[in-house]
């Protein structure tokens, strides 16, 4: 695994998806990007947004967190994801 992480680091991204170790606002230490993705989404969301490099995630992960955070609190999601939502509505 560190000759993955070490030589092909995109892969191992890819491989690992939410169980990418990141660091996240409110933890101590670094932590699996699945655990503030299920914990906080909106906080999450923002942080993705503003970090795309950091964490590959799969179409169904990015649907369901968009959802999630329309769910929750639909002001904070950007407009171009806003407006995906309500055209399927």
């Amino acid at each position: 695994m560190s000759r993955l992480r070490n030589h092909h680091y995109d892969y191992f991204k890819k491989s690992l998806g939410l169980n990418l170790l990141i660091t996240f606002d409110g933890y101590d230490t670094p932590v699996n990007a699945s655990i503030p993705y299920k914990n906080n989404p909106i906080e999450f969301y923002k942080w993705i947004c503003d970090n795309p490099d950091e964490v590959i995630l799969s179409f169904r992960e990015k649907v369901e967190l968009v959802n999630k955070v329309y769910l929750l609190k639909p002001s904070a999601l950007k407009s171009i994801h806003r407006k995906k939502i309500e055209k399927t509505n």
